[in-house]
C-alpha cells in the first residue's frame, strides 16, 4: 500500500508504509497538548478506509453547528434591553444636568437653581437606584459573553483541528477522494475565519459591558452622590465663587456621560 493510498486510520495502525508513524503524524496535526492529541486520535481513527464525497460533506458538521450556535447566541443578546434602558437613564439624567447647568447662569426671567433642583431630585433619586441596578445588570452581562469567550475558543481549537486533519487527509487522499477534501477543507477555512470575527467581536463587546458598567459605578454615582450636598443647600442668591464651583462639578458629572453608548452594540454582521 503507498502512501499516496493510505488512509488516516490506516497510519494509525502501521508505520511501514513509508508515511510518519503515528505519533509523529499526530504530533504534526496536535502539538503537544494532550486533549488535542486524544481529539486527533479519535477523529483520524473515524476515518473510513475510502472515504468518498458523501462522508467527506458530513465531516465536521457537529463542530460547524457548535459555532452557528454559539454565533445565534450572541446575536440573540441583542434583543435584549438593558443596556438600552440603562443607556436612557444617562440620557435623562445628561437632561436633568443641562437644567440645572442653564439655571446656573442666572437672568431675570429663569428659575433659581435651587427651585430647578428640587424639582428634579426625586426623579434624580430614582434615577439613582436605576443606574445601581443597570449596573449590576451589565456586570451579568460581561460575565455571560465571557463564558460564550471560553465556549468560542474551544470551538476554534476544534475548527483548527479539523482543518489540519483535512490536511493530513489531502495528503493521503485517492485523486478521486482529494475533491470531496478539498471541498470539506473550503468550508473550515471560512467557519475559522468566522470564528475568529466571532470571537472579536465578544472581546470588543466584553470590553465596552464591563467599561459601562465601571463609569456608572465608579465615576457617575459618586460624583452625583456628591452633587446631592453641593445642590442640595444651594443658595437662592449664590456668590460667583459658588456659581463657579457648582458650574464645574455639574460640568464634570456630564463631562462623563457621553462616553456612554447610546444603545446596543453587538454588531450583527458578525
Amino acid at each position: 500500500m503507498s502512501s499516496q493510498s493510505a488512509s488516516p486510520a490506516d497510519l494509525l495502525s502501521s508505520s511501514a508504509t513509508g508515511a510518519a508513524p503515528t505519533h509523529d503524524l499526530v504530533s504534526r496535526i496536535a502539538g503537544t497538548d494532550d486533549q488535542s492529541r486524544v481529539r486527533v486520535q479519535a477523529l483520524l481513527a473515524e476515518i473510513p478506509a475510502g472515504a468518498g464525497a458523501s462522508y467527506w460533506l458530513g465531516f465536521g458538521l457537529d463542530v460547524l453547528e457548535r459555532l452557528s450556535t454559539e454565533i445565534k447566541i450572541c446575536l440573540e443578546y441583542g434583543e435584549r434591553p438593558e443596556i438600552r434602558v440603562l443607556s436612557q437613564h444617562l440620557s435623562r439624567l445628561q437632561a436633568i444636568l443641562h437644567d440645572v447647568s442653564y439655571a446656573m447662569k442666572g437672568g431675570l426671567f429663569k428659575r433659581s437653581v435651587r427651585s430647578v433642583w428640587n424639582a428634579h431630585v426625586g426623579e434624580l433619586r430614582q434615577l439613582e437606584e436605576q443606574l445601581k441596578l443597570g449596573a449590576g445588570h451589565m456586570a451579568l452581562i460581561a460575565d455571560d459573553f465571557q463564558r460564550m469567550q471560553e465556549r468560542g475558543l474551544e470551538v476554534q481549537v476544534d475548527l483548527t483541528l479539523h482543518a489540519r486533519v483535512l490536511e493530513a487527509c489531502l495528503e493521503t487522499s485517492t485523486p478521486t477522494a482529494s475533491h470531496g477534501v478539498l471541498s470539506r477543507m473550503t468550508s473550515f477555512t471560512a467557519a475559522q475565519d468566522l470564528a475568529q470575527r466571532h470571537l472579536l467581536t465578544l472581546a470588543t463587546e466584553i470590553s465596552q459591558v464591563q467599561e459601562l458598567a465601571s463609569l456608572v459605578m465608579d465615576s457617575v454615582l459618586v460624583k452625583l452622590t456628591s452633587m446631592y450636598a453641593l445642590l442640595g443647600s444651594f443658595p437662592a442668591k449664590p456668590t460667583e465663587t459658588e456659581r463657579f464651583i457648582a458650574t464645574e462639578k455639574i460640568s464634570e458629572l456630564s463631562e462623563l456621560l457621553p462616553r456612554a453608548p447610546v444603545g446596543w452594540t453587538f454588531r450583527k454582521s458578525a
